[in-house]
């Protein structure tokens, strides 16, 4: 009887003990990771620091990467038939920021948004052919200017002069959503 436990223990019944071994602590490890239980173990992680915006910290920010200004975000886009880009004005009130936003831009299309008193931020169309400004800080009452200015770019399809609109606190801006 003890030879026949010697042939038992060959080289590829130690492989399956292993893989054995291998197969219930991943999924044991799985378990705890999937349920829950790595962060009653291990801790969460901290929350994430607190955005300097709105007001002065919305200025010159990423209105896609804030939390919260899309959000609350109206649009404004006058009715005209000559908006050869598709030009937008975007307004946070939460944030207390504008930004300009185009979608039917050319690569090298150039937008911009400016408050009257305030500051201005611009940006060029780098792929595809939507954009948007980073944003600028405005007031409870306020009048802003934005532009499309198109690329001299000789492999350009459409042509057309450089688009502006205006608009106000007082402009009939979309309900946010």
């Amino acid at each position: 009887m003890r030879s026949g436990w010697r042939y038992a223990w060959t080289p590829a019944s130690h492989a399956a003990v292993t893989g054995g071994v291998v197969i219930a602590v991943a999924g044991s490890l799985s378990t705890v990771v999937f349920t829950g239980l790595w962060d009653e173990t291990f801790g969460p992680e901290p929350p994430p620091k607190a955005a300097s915006c709105p007001g002065k910290g919305c200025e010159g920010k990423n209105p896609q990467k804030i939390g919260g200004c899309t959000a609350d975000a109206r649009t404004y886009q006058p009715v005209r038939k000559k908006n050869p880009a598709t030009l937008h004005l975007r307004y946070s009130k939460r944030c207390g920021a504008v930004w300009a936003r185009v979608t039917t831009a050319e690569v090298g299309d150039s937008i911009s948004v400016s408050v009257q008193g305030g500051s201005a931020q611009s940006a060029v169309v780098e792929t595809f052919h939507d954009q948007f400004t980073p944003m600028t800080v405005v007031t409870r009452s306020f009048r802003v200017r934005a532009c499309v200015v198109p690329t001299h770019a000789t492999n350009r399809k459409g042509t057309w002069d450089r688009y502006c609109m205006n608009a106000s606190d007082k402009s009939p801006w979309s309900k946010p959503g």
